[in-house]
């Protein structure tokens, strides 16, 4: 499965392992890698803007990419020129704002 989607810069993203078998989360640019076994997590902040490759190394067609935008910016491309904060909700209904302040769950996801 090829996965992407967009954060601001700050956000947290939690991949959750709803699996029976075991999974990894590995950074093709060696950012990150953790093992998750079944109906564990694992979250990684992501401060800088960019674009970060991840795949499962058990899993060869388990694959994707976070995109990270400033936290203020406004992304024609991506956003239909509107600022993040208003394509994006908190995963939780918006209870950590804009800038995910306090925030340490799920990542920015659209039309939630």
């Amino acid at each position: 499965t090829d996965r992407t989607i967009y954060v601001a810069a700050g956000a947290t993203v939690t991949w959750t392992n709803d699996a029976a078998e075991l999974h990894n989360i590995t950074s093709d640019d060696g950012w990150f890698q953790a093992d998750v076994p079944p109906g564990e997590t694992f979250a990684w902040q992501f401060n800088e803007p960019g674009i970060y490759p991840y795949h499962c190394d058990i899993h060869e067609n388990i694959q994707g990419r976070i995109i990270v935008v400033a936290s203020a910016a406004v992304a024609n491309e991506y956003f239909d020129g509107k600022p993040i904060a208003d394509y994006y909700s908190d995963a939780c209904g918006g209870c950590h704002g804009p800038s995910r302040e306090g925030g340490t769950g799920p990542a920015l996801v659209p039309g939630r």
